[in-house]
């Protein structure tokens, strides 16, 4: 009688040999030992090579992290001046082109956020140490503890941040 099994990479099998021979019993022990020492070689080289593999993906990711990182810090300061042009043109004798940048701006935040790219500080946001810098405290009748100005933007790349809000908070 002969069992015989099919080979998988990641299969252990072994193929057993019955002649009905008592002799053949010691034979087919050590073949299976064998057999079984064989496949653990072959398991530690495989488990080897996926260890090198995920290692090698993880430095891919991050590779690929830190030029997404780069790829949006190159943008923060291109906002910065339509932030700038933005305010100019509101307090020029032309408002409306100061309101048209808004909607160009408002457009590609919108972009940018459905990337995760976000700002951080708003007026009226309470202030938060984790993506806020205090550069200055303002009296005012509101609560205290909120941002009454915001002096450079903050940015966020998925709640990481690339750079820290500046801003005015109420005491």
């Amino acid at each position: 009688m002969k069992y015989s099994a099919v080979h998988f990479p990641f299969i252990i099998s072994a193929q057993i040999k019955n002649t009905g021979d008592t002799g053949d019993s010691e034979q087919i022990g050590v073949g299976v030992t064998t057999l079984i020492r064989n496949n653990e070689i072959k398991l530690t080289n495989i488990l080897t090579k996926m260890v090198f593999l995920e290692s090698s993906l993880d430095e891919i990711l991050d590779k690929e992290e830190q030029e997404k990182e780069k790829s949006f810090l190159s943008l923060i300061p291109i906002f910065d001046n339509l932030d700038a042009a933005c305010n100019s043109a509101l307090e020029s004798e032309n408002p409306e082109l100061g309101k048209g940048l808004e909607i160009v701006k408002s457009k590609l935040l919108q972009h940018y956020s459905s990337l995760g790219l976000t700002t951080s500080a708003e007026l009226g946001m309470k202030f938060d140490p984790r993506f806020h810098e205090a550069v200055d405290t303002a009296v005012n009748s509101t609560e205290p503890g909120l941002i009454s100005d915001v002096i450079v933007q903050g940015w966020l790349l998925a709640g990481k941040v690339l750079r820290f809000a500046k801003v005015i908070i109420t005491t």
